[in-house]
């Protein structure tokens, strides 16, 4: 018997849901602003990795490739989200990785807000 069917939803729970999605997406832009303009695959896994893990996604993984980005997360205490993005190539724009990298560096610091965030990419 399942109690949790019955359950009202925790308003609390719909919030850090929404909270989690901006997050990722914000991962996702990050991780395309880098790969759009040069950066090493692994770097930009390991940028989407960061930001998730700072801001409590523990469940988040992505696989990248050189014109593309795939990103889940959830387990069985977060609801689960997709998502897939093409980036055309284009040429190499190095400062704009670097600002990138910078950005995921005060991040790891607790410099920035999710809000924060949505301004600086």
């Amino acid at each position: 018997m399942k109690l949790e069917e019955n359950r009202a939803p925790d308003p609390k729970e719909e919030s850090m849901a929404g909270d989690r999605q901006e997050i990722m997406e914000i991962a996702m832009r990050a991780g395309h602003i880098l790969l759009e303009n040069g950066a090493e695959i692994s770097r930009v896994e390991e940028t989407i990795d960061r930001i998730c893990r700072h801001y409590g996604i523990q469940s988040a993984n992505s696989f990248v490739l050189s014109n593309g980005i795939f990103s889940t997360m959830g387990n069985q205490r977060e609801e689960f989200f997709a998502r897939v993005q093409h980036i055309p190539v284009s040429g190499a724009h190095l400062n704009r990785v670097a600002a990138v990298n910078q950005l995921s560096r005060e991040i790891e610091e607790g410099k920035h807000t999710i809000a924060d965030l949505e301004r600086c990419l």
